[in-house]
């Protein structure tokens, strides 16, 4: 438990989903800045979204595979080096309260939220077309 008295667990959880959701209102702005002006209206908005999520899921399912046991990953025999901490990932760590924010170690790994960021961007896809009726 942290001193707050969350779980890891949780604060994890919480931290991957921010991260996804920010990042699909990211997609989602970008998309509406290209798409509009160009005349292709919410039903482009909704295709970039579309594809924009099935290349995240792609990338996001490549990252999750373990690494191969065979291959040679240290080579000069010290540790590898930690990730670093885009700046994106850094907004999305600071937006939470102090009680809930995980430390850059602690985090998903980049498959895992990237994954997630992919249903999250599929997910405002498929709301665009079923809930607001946005055809093509």
């Amino acid at each position: 438990m942290s001193a707050g008295g969350i779980s890891l667990r949780v604060r994890r959880g919480v931290d991957g989903i921010v991260y996804a959701v920010s990042l699909a209102a990211v997609v989602f702005v970008i998309g509406t800045v290209l798409c509009l002006p160009l005349g292709w209206g919410w039903t482009g908005v909704k295709y970039w979204l579309f594809f924009l999520g099935l290349l995240l899921f792609g990338i996001g399912t490549l990252k999750l595979r373990p690494r191969a046991a065979w291959k040679d990953y240290d080579t000069d025999g010290g540790e590898e080096k930690p990730e670093t901490e885009s700046r994106f990932e850094q907004a999305t760590r600071t937006a939470l309260p102090d009680d809930l924010a995980v430390r850059h170690d602690e985090r998903w790994s980049g498959g895992a939220r990237v994954f997630l960021s992919s249903l999250a961007v599929l997910g405002a896809s498929m709301a665009m077309e079923f809930v607001f009726g946005v055809g093509g």
